[in-house]
């Protein structure tokens, strides 16, 4: 095995690499041979210690060298926090690291600032924090006492949290001059909703959230969609639609820009005419890729769609109607249910 992996070059070692854990790296290769521990030496590592026993724990901690890690995630209730948050060892070398063990402890800002100002090289914080220590104006002082140039953070609320407060408002305080102005960071609030909760300036949310390219946009008009009205989607791939009904073009047109749309999800319209799938279509010249839940026997698609996905067939369905109506098409997904149906279509 070790005379194997010498053949390979340091940078093909680093793609294996790339997709193993720390305690694999070290259990699979470390005292192969020389080169081998050498190399893993000086690679940079992501350790995740999410879920991780005691012994693999150890086993890491064992050959693990404090200058490769840049990258540091923790998550565990047993953990003792007053060593898990000592990264004196650290400090010079860790540029990543993620906290989502905090969550259900009680701890003071002081507290997490004692730690986390040591660390001098420090880009991306990720961290899973209660709602009381969310003030942007503590972690504005805060940063100011950082050599940081670069500080991403992400606060995740978790689910147990329930806050009555006004969402927006929990907002205002990273909307201080430090934030937009001199850092030109904005905060978002994503869940459950787009356009997100944030703290963009105004004129810049057509820019950030809907001219921007989306690959995959879902519309439920089971919700009220009523945020939406100010600005279209100018740059979608996929639309993805669910409701009871189809709503109209104009609403759908209010939202999106069907033009650029190429593929199209119709399999959670519950019900729908084939006019309405015509006009719809209609609408969309540029589209090649449809979606149904079931097969439509009086539907005859467009000449221009050539790839389909039905993602339910019935034994009831009839076949040789299907193969008629569908016979231009050059892709197509569907459940095959016996060898005579794949057998039928093929030819």
């Amino acid at each position: 095995m070790s005379f194997r992996f010498e053949l390979f070059s340091t940078e093909i070692l680093y793609e294996i690499f790339d997709y193993l854990s720390s305690y694999d790296i070290f259990h699979v290769f470390i005292n192969l041979n020389h080169r081998l521990n050498n190399i893993i030496n000086v690679y940079t590592l992501k350790v995740d210690l999410r879920n991780i026993s005691r012994l693999k724990f150890d086993y890491i901690c064992y050959y693990l060298r404090p200058e490769q890690v840049i990258s540091l995630i923790f998550s565990d209730d047993d953990m003792n926090y007053n060593s898990v948050l000592n990264f004196d060892y650290l400090s010079h070398c860790l540029t990543n690291l993620t906290l989502t063990c905090l969550i259900n402890k009680t701890f003071s800002f002081e507290f997490i600032q004692h730690y986390l100002i040591k660390l001098v090289n420090l880009e991306s914080l990720t961290i899973a924090i209660k709602l009381d220590l969310i003030d942007g104006k503590q972690w504005e002082e805060f940063i100011r006492k950082t050599k940081i140039i670069k500080f991403n953070f992400q606060f995740i609320l978790s689910e147990k949290i329930n806050f009555s407060q006004n969402k927006a408002i929990l907002l205002d305080s990273f909307r201080l001059a430090f934030w937009l102005k001199e850092k030109h960071w904005c905060i978002n609030y994503t869940k459950d909703r787009y356009p997100p909760l944030s703290t963009v300036p105004s004129n810049d949310e057509q820019r950030i959230f809907y001219s921007r390219y989306i690959e995959h946009l879902f519309l439920d008009f089971n919700k009220p969609i009523d945020d939406l009205s100010n600005y279209r989607f100018i740059h979608v791939n996929s639309l993805y639609l669910s409701g009871l009904t189809l709503p109209s073009i104009d609403n759908i047109m209010s939202i999106v820009d069907l033009n650029q749309i190429k593929e199209l999800n119709m399999s959670h319209i519950k019900n729908i005419s084939i006019g309405e799938i015509h006009l719809l279509l209609e609408h969309i010249p540029n589209l090649n890729h449809l979606i149904f839940k079931n097969f439509i026997p009086l539907f005859k698609p467009p000449s221009h769609i050539y790839s389909f996905t039905i993602e339910e067939w019935k034994f009831s369905d009839d076949l040789n109607l299907f193969c008629r109506m569908f016979s231009h098409v050059q892709s197509l997904k569907i459940d095959i249910i016996s060898l005579e149906m794949m057998i039928e279509l093929i030819n």
